[in-house]
């Protein structure tokens, strides 16, 4: 997916990208933290992983650990702004 020639399973078994959800897709072709769908990271964004702060509701639950914590906010930090 992110053309470089390279399977995306391979990239993501040598760590040229990260897969932090696990689901078998460079981070680098998503956009994780663009969880209302408007096609950016923005500060509804940050309400939504605040509104579920300390649960384990999946729709903020970024990094897919099973809960939503600091780790969740700063994966949005990471990826502000447009999505690729």
């Amino acid at each position: 997916c992110n053309t470089n020639g390279i399977p995306d399973e391979c990239d993501i078994a040598d760590e040229t990208s990260e897969d932090i959800n696990g689901d078998g897709v460079p981070d680098e072709c998503q956009c994780l933290a663009d969880i209302d769908g408007s096609g950016a990271v923005t500060i509804d964004d940050i309400l939504v992983v605040i509104g579920y702060w300390g649960s384990s509701n999946p729709a903020g639950d970024l990094n897919s650990d099973g809960i939503i914590n600091i780790e969740d906010l700063l994966i949005i930090f990471d990826e502000w702004g447009p999505c690729p």
